[in-house]
């Protein structure tokens, strides 16, 4: 009882101190960078902490994450059509805050998610072992895209690795909307540069909190209840602590992961 109090007001501060270091009023390259590093490296040491290791090396190793994480999402903000390697950029540097904020070996665990599935390599002595989990998060969305989107975009989905649907109204002020890992475009906006690296960006911001969501799972230890069923939560609960409170509290273009997204991508 006491560790996971404990692990609750850990928890508490780092949401505090993720709010704070959001607050900052400049949105240059620098402090993008300087805030994924300081978000990462909390929830990478406070993992650490709770299961035992060292914190100033959960830190380091947070803080290692987070740059690469920031790394992607610049390629990404840069041009559209670094997509794929930009993902891939943001689902090593989550797997590395993910695996630190477990007490685990940097790179004991790579994964990356493609819609509803989520593909994981897990080091078994000198070998990776795979492994496919379905993202609940995800999988709702991607039925709800279905039936109220009017198509599935393939060429856009297959260029960037995430499902991405056309509609023709969505509403008069949005050109697209980030549904967690999914990104719904009004159609025509189908092939505007701009819009459709925002909006993945929004897509990696959900990624990347998936080390935040794996801290509050293991602390009431249903980790291994998911891993049986092979589904995964992780980053629908780090979302719903990091990013979704902003959602309700926030003017739109107040809310710190819109600022960033706008900031690297310089769409207006």
């Amino acid at each position: 009882m006491f560790k996971k109090f404990t692990g609750i007001v850990l928890i508490v501060f780092t949401l505090s101190a993720v709010e704070s270091a959001h607050a900052v009023e400049s949105v240059d390259d620098a402090t993008i960078i300087g805030i994924n590093i300081v978000i990462q490296s909390l929830i990478g040491a406070i993992g650490a902490a709770i299961h035992g290791k060292s914190f100033f090396k959960g830190l380091r190793n947070g803080a290692l994450g987070g740059a690469v994480i920031a790394t992607g999402k610049f390629m990404v903000g840069r041009s559209y059509q670094l997509a794929w390697p930009s993902k891939l950029t943001v689902a090593l540097g989550s797997s590395m805050v993910e695996n630190t904020a477990r007490g685990q070996e940097l790179f004991s665990t790579l994964g990356f998610d493609v819609g509803p599935l989520y593909f994981s390599w897990q080091r078994v002595k000198t070998q990776y072992k795979f492994r496919t989990d379905f993202m609940i998060g995800p999988s709702v969305v991607l039925i709800k895209s279905m039936a109220e989107t009017d198509r599935f975009d393939w060429e856009a989905s297959l260029m960037t690795g995430t499902p991405v649907f056309l509609k023709d109204d969505l509403g008069e002020n949005w050109a697209g909307l980030a549904y967690g890992n999914t990104i719904w475009l009004k159609t025509k906006y189908a092939r505007h540069p701009t819009v459709l690296s925002h909006e993945l960006i929004h897509t990696y911001q959900y990624s990347s909190y998936a080390a935040g969501g794996a801290v509050f799972i293991d602390l009431f230890g249903v980790n291994e209840v998911y891993r049986k069923l092979h589904l995964r939560v992780e980053e629908d609960v780090g979302n719903f602590l990091f990013a979704y409170p902003e959602t309700q509290l926030m003017p739109y273009l107040e809310r710190p992961h819109e600022r960033e997204a706008y900031g690297l991508t310089d769409l207006r």
